[in-house]
C-alpha cells in the first residue's frame, strides 16, 4: 500500500515526488489511479491520473461537445461513486471520467 500526501503543488508517493506547475486541490483514488484536481485559475483540463509509481497516465481529455456545448469551465471538484469518478466544473456539470485513459464518458447537472 502506497503512502500519498500532498504538499502544495507536490503529490508525494512513499518517497517519489510528482511536481505540477500549480497547487494540489484535492486528490481520490480509484482502481490504483490517483486523481489529482489542481486549483483553479482559469485553466481547463485541470485533472490528472496519476499511478502509484508517479506516471502521470493522463490529462483529462477535452470533453465533447455535444455533451457540454461550446462552454467549457476549470474543474472545481472531485467525486467518486462505486469506483466511478467524476469531475465538477464551475458551472455545475459532473463529467464522468473513465480512469484508464482520462476520457470523459458521460454527465449530469449537479447544481
Amino acid at each position: 500500500m502506497s503512502i500519498v500526501e500532498i504538499n502544495n503543488n507536490k503529490l508525494i508517493i512513499n518517497t517519489k515526488e510528482v511536481v505540477f506547475d500549480k497547487k494540489i486541490q484535492e486528490i481520490k483514488t480509484v482502481n490504483g489511479v490517483i486523481i489529482v484536481l489542481l486549483t483553479m485559475d482559469g485553466s481547463l483540463d485541470n485533472v490528472y491520473g496519476i499511478n502509484h509509481n508517479g506516471d502521470v497516465l493522463w490529462k483529462i481529455q477535452e470533453p465533447d461537445k455535444s455533451l457540454i456545448g461550446n462552454n467549457r469551465y476549470p474543474y472545481v471538484g472531485l467525486s467518486v461513486h462505486d469506483n466511478q469518478v467524476s469531475a465538477i466544473d464551475f458551472y455545475g456539470r459532473r463529467l464522468y471520467i473513465d480512469v484508464k485513459n482520462g476520457e470523459i464518458i458521460g454527465k449530469d447537472i449537479v447544481k
